[in-house]
């Protein structure tokens, strides 16, 4: 008999979250931290957070709105602002998502994450948010924009 290779937490995590209990997939959510923390900086960019990305039409909404929560952390895990692109890019998917509760916690993660940014990083970093959110058609997106502009004028 072949033995199976011990799998890593990355590959534990990506299969909690569709497990069929849900208590299990917000569990796995709320170890999201902890997963970057295993898996380093530069897996948690190229690896954890385009997984999140790719499968957050899949996600249950409960398992949503703690995903919101735990990107407030993940600034300095995926190796600081200058490599946090694809926070904001999650952030903005989050921004037009038709159930308010999700949408308000991305809007909250995105004012926490704005709150100590400098006027260069506010143009960096919201300003496209609110572009491509101002761009939008939806009135979800709509109602996120307005939420946000106060980050704009930091």
């Amino acid at each position: 008999m072949e033995e199976k290779p011990e799998e890593g937490p990355l590959e534990i995590f990506k299969e909690a979250l569709f497990e069929d209990n849900l208590s299990l997939q917000i569990e796995a959510v709320n170890k999201t931290e902890n997963i970057a923390k295993i898996i380093g900086e530069k897996s948690t960019r190229e690896e954890l957070l385009p997984f999140l990305k790719d499968v957050l039409i899949e996600l249950h909404e409960e398992v949503l709105l703690n995903l919101c929560v735990q990107l407030r952390q993940f600034v300095p895990l995926v190796g600081g602002l200058e490599h946090s692109t694809i926070l904001f890019d999650i952030l903005t998917t989050l921004c037009r998502t038709d159930e308010v509760v999700i949408r308000d916690a991305a809007i909250d993660t995105l004012v926490y994450l704005g709150k100590d940014l400098n006027g260069e990083q506010v143009k960096e970093f919201i300003w496209p948010v609110l572009s491509d959110l101002e761009g939008d058609s939806w009135f979800t997106s709509k109602c996120s924009t307005i939420a946000l502009y106060p980050t704009k004028v930091n």
